[in-house]
Order: structure tokens, then sequence, then C-alpha cells
């Protein structure tokens, strides 16, 4: 599948959802089953990744490493590029908004600023979030691809907030 084809258009979003929303919840029984082998409660500010150590007993219950090797690289590239958004988008304050234009900074397909998490343009946002990735750090192989996302123990929560930044239901 050629992801490329999506630009310009609002289908990226729907093309990807299913696929989204079948990791999410993967990675939340993942998440839940790490938890639970670790006790009730992980602190989340210490544990942001899972140990090698534990890798092999989460891989065969929970299904999500099987399910992401199953996907062609287009779609790692995109359920990479959603867990990033969720991880690290912050929305312009109005005042850094103003700032900008104040200062003539111009941004590839410039975003303007939501008060609230959730996106105005929830497909434009995905694909200048894909392109930047794809530009600045690239993708490699998918293998080392997926081992990105897997080792995330909050994709869950990486994943959630990227639904509610980009209207996915």
């Amino acid at each position: 599948m050629d992801i490329h084809k999506y630009r310009g258009t609002n289908k990226m979003i729907a093309q990807y959802r299913e696929i989204l929303k079948k990791t999410y919840l993967l990675a939340k029984r993942r998440h839940y089953e790490y938890s639970s082998s670790k006790g009730d409660h992980i602190n989340p500010d210490s544990s942001q990744f899972i140990k090698l150590s534990d890798v092999e007993e989460i891989k065969d219950s929970s299904g999500l490493l099987e399910y992401l090797m199953s996907q062609d690289m287009d779609t790692i590239k995109v359920i990479q590029t959603v867990m990033y958004l969720g991880r690290d988008y912050e929305p312009e304050t109005e005042e850094e908004y103003c700032d900008r234009k104040d200062h003539n900074y111009v941004y590839p397909d410039d975003i303007i600023p939501d008060p609230e998490l959730q996106s105005d343009d929830p497909e434009k946002l995905l694909k200048t979030w894909f392109d930047f990735s794809e530009g600045v750090a690239g993708f490699k192989y998918k293998h080392a691809e997926v081992e990105q996302i897997y080792h995330k123990l909050p994709l869950d929560e990486y994943l959630e907030r990227a639904f509610i930044i980009l209207r996915i239901s």
C-alpha cells in the first residue's frame, strides 16, 4: 500500500482506523499483563519501557508483537507516527501562535492552534507529523521500527491520547 496516495485526501485516518484500534487494544492488554506480572501498580515515571528480560514472557501472551510484525511497512510507519504524536503533541497556545506569526515563521502545512487537545484538521496534522518523521529521522527497517513501537510500555496511553487529538473514535 502506498501511503503517499493519501496525501491531500481525508482518507488516511479512515484507512488505518481499525488497525490503530486493534493495536491499541493489544497494547492495553500487554500493559495490563505486564503490570499484573509486576504487582498491582507500576510507577509510570520509572517504567517507560519494558525491560528486555521481560520481553519473551510478554510476547507470547499479548499478541502485540506478532500483530505488528504482520503489518506492512507503510502501516508500521503510520502506527509509529500516531504513537509519537500521542506522546509528544502539544497544541500551541494563542500567545505562541501570535508570536510565531509576528516573527513571520512559516512551517510547512501550517497548523492553526486549537485551544483544546483535539485537532481542527486531524488529517493535516497526521500527514504533517508523518512527513516530519519520514524526513528527519526516516524509517529504517521494519523489524527495528516494530521494536521501537513494541518496547514502549505506555503505548496504549500514547495511542489513546492520539485518538483524542486525531478524533479517532
